[in-house]
């Protein structure tokens, strides 16, 4: 059913506005991060299905075409490219999708997600409840992070090098220098930066998560760059954390994570 997209056809994503939508999606079509991309037919595709490295996932349909869904599952639980757990921004077809899924192959969640994006000149920087420091990541502390029991960068950028050519991020210490919060760019495409952010869980809840992505946000202005945060519609915490600093939701999107219980890789 589908195929590799071989690299000398990978300027026919450019057609598809749809895969433009999800920074971690277009990083890959650019190949500017890991990924894979298959098609069923290399010049003209109807269908195209692409998967990054952690499993963020994307499936475009024609409009007007209709495709085997139980093929289509098949040929994702045997492909050896394919994580074991993926997620599928706004899926098609989500009724056919999930009638095709058969209970002893496969799991699945279907949740709300929404998109949010910060579009103003610049954002005031809040002022943290506890004593901290803030650096950029450089090739001077980025070694520090694992030291938190994160590894994230490595997951979407594929090494420390790589992320330090093309992202940026904000790590705050406590006052003895231990790393302790990290607000970074999973992926850049076309000057959108995919929002990710992590604290030490005995740092949460101290307003640690706005301070260190105002100072991103900032950041990424600077460099012409436009932040985007994407948190499922329940994750009030997360959205509270963008709206209090001046995102503004853009979409709102079924999520669909599919696990391939019998997958082997």
């Amino acid at each position: 059913m589908l195929h590799p997209l071989q690299k000398d056809h990978f300027a026919v994503l450019q057609r598809f506005n749809e895969l433009r939508n999800f920074p971690l999606i277009h990083a890959v079509c650019l190949q500017q991060q890991s990924g894979f991309i298959f098609v069923d037919q290399q010049v003209e595709p109807t269908v195209v299905f692409v998967t990054n490295k952690a499993g963020f996932s994307y499936l475009y349909v024609k409009d007007g075409i209709a495709i085997d869904h139980n093929a289509l599952l098949d040929f994702l639980a045997a492909s050896k490219d394919v994580c074991q757990y993926i997620h599928i921004y706004e899926p098609p077809a989500i009724t056919d999708l999930l009638s095709a899924m058969q209970a002893e192959q496969y799991g699945y969640k279907l949740r709300d997600r929404m998109q949010l994006k910060f579009r103003q000149a610049s954002v005031s920087i809040p002022v943290a409840n506890i004593p901290v420091t803030n650096e950029e990541i450089s090739k001077e502390n980025i070694h520090e992070i694992r030291a938190m029991g994160f590894d994230a960068i490595n997951l979407f950028w594929g090494s420390e090098e790589h992320f330090l050519s093309g992202g940026y991020g904000i790590l705050l210490k406590n006052e003895a220098g231990k790393p302790i919060c990290i607000c970074y760019s999973a992926c850049v495409a076309d000057k959108v930066a995919e929002v990710d952010i992590y604290t030490v869980p005995e740092y949460q809840n101290k307003g640690l998560a706005k301070y260190a992505t105002a100072l991103f946000v900032n950041r990424g202005i600077s460099k012409g760059i436009i932040p985007n945060w994407d948190c499922f519609e329940d994750n009030v915490p997360s959205l509270k954390t963008a709206m209090n600093i001046g995102f503004e939701v853009t979409r709102k999107y079924k999520y669909l994570s599919v696990y391939f219980k019998l997958k082997t890789i």
